[in-house]
């Protein structure tokens, strides 16, 4: 089974949860209450635009890369400048949201 990188961009929404994006696919988008809801939810999104176009033999993107064997996850985080200035109760409400715990991300460091 092939396994796909895929770029991810995640934004609040205005009221309540996020919007999950994934900028190289057309449609590849979803909403969640949480963090970890709105990835699993383009994460499903993805999924079925990935099939469809192979079913209708529509080329995939060009920026589709494919993952190495036994990567779990592949992540890049942004950082404000003067990351000093976040509290450590944000950092873990963003660790729970993403259903990574502290112990977890220090080991993939």
């Amino acid at each position: 089974m092939t396994r796909y990188k895929l770029p991810l961009e995640i934004e609040p929404l205005e009221e309540v949860g996020y919007l999950a994006i994934c900028p190289i696919l057309q449609g590849g988008h979803a909403e969640g209450e949480m963090i970890a809801e709105a990835i699993e939810n383009v994460e499903d999104v993805a999924r079925n635009l990935i099939e469809l176009m192979r079913e209708d033999g529509i080329a995939l993107p060009r920026e589709l890369q494919t993952a190495k064997p036994g990567v779990i996850l592949h992540n890049e985080i942004l950082v404000p400048d003067g990351a000093k200035d976040i509290k450590i109760g944000t950092f873990k409400k963003i660790l729970r949201d993403l259903a990574i715990s502290p112990e977890e991300w220090a080991q993939s460091r």
